[in-house]
């Protein structure tokens, strides 16, 4: 029950409010077996119970075999990585995720999609700004998050809900440092947008006994276990549960499911009821023709 990536589109946008074209690659989900698409609900449930088969989406920005390796311990990695040329998001500095929008009526039957987006504006601003490790200070203080009826215990990420409650985040803690010499220190910078958390969080995952994976590599899975766990749920397709945010919608409610940063830099999905944020122009506007 893996899942492979299939790349389908590799281009350029040029969003209004942004004075300069933006690179972008789509990617398609697949079942490894068949090679049939899976819908947004297939996608996200088998990532929900068993969360290891979400390496092969954190894979896309490990640099293509024969590439250098950039330096993910000290976010120098960007200026090596940019350099390079593939058919992977593994050149781009950091990146804004984003899918069309999905409601329940449709989660069961479209396609799971979604783009990265060069993001070298987000970049600047976390290289300028640096991590805000309080942002979410309050949220991971008091989070315990189990997921569903299968209690699938989740300790190294967040869900809860914006300021304005019209928002649902989930966002991963800052991991407590560790003296064993058997795991990589923790980097801060990792955090402040999806690609550097991927990338830090895999290269991380080297320990002394191959057969195991670190805390960081764990936390990578764990979050996008909960954050799909949460999306299904926003969608009204995942049981109530005490640790859940937000309130279940109806069959035609539309969520945007996404990241973008530019506010607070800290990774953080973003569930919304609406594309606020979003810079793909082909997804953005499904706002004015979803149900």
């Amino acid at each position: 029950m893996t899942i492979q990536y299939k790349l389908i589109e590799d281009g350029t946008i040029a969003p209004p409010s942004l004075p300069r074209s933006m690179r972008y690659k789509k990617f398609q989900a697949l079942d490894t077996d068949t090679g049939e698409p899976l819908t947004v609900y297939e996608w996200a449930k088998r990532i929900i119970e068993n969360p290891i088969v979400s390496d092969t989406l954190s894979y896309l920005f490990l640099p293509a075999q024969g590439e250098e390796q950039p330096d993910l311990h000290a976010h120098s990695h960007t200026a090596k990585a940019v350099a390079s040329s593939s058919s992977d998001p593994s050149n781009y500095a950091a990146v804004f995720f984003e899918t069309p929008v999905a409601t329940a009526k449709t989660a069961k039957t479209q396609h799971m999609e979604f783009v990265f987006v060069d993001a070298p504006q987000l970049y600047r601003f976390v290289q300028r700004i640096g991590p805000d490790a309080h942002a979410f200070e309050e949220h991971f203080q008091k989070c315990n998050t189990e997921l569903g009826e299968t209690a699938v215990q989740v300790t190294t990420a967040c869900a809860f809900s914006n300021l304005g409650g019209t928002s649902v985040l989930i966002s991963p803690r800052p991991l407590e440092s560790s003296s064993s010499s058997t795991t990589v220190e923790p980097n801060l910078a990792m955090y402040t947008d999806l690609a550097s958390f991927i990338r830090g969080g895999v290269v991380n995952s080297k320990t002394e006994n191959a057969t195991t994976i670190s805390t960081f590599h764990r936390q990578v899975r764990e979050t996008w276990q909960l954050a799909t766990y949460e999306l299904l749920h926003r969608l009204g397709l995942e049981p109530e549960n005490e640790s859940t945010h937000g309130q279940r919608q109806d069959d035609s409610y539309p969520v945007w499911f996404s990241t973008s940063g530019m506010g607070v830099p800290w990774l953080h999905f973003r569930l919304d009821h609406r594309p606020k944020y979003y810079t793909f122009t082909p997804y953005k506007l499904q706002e004015h023709s979803s149900p």
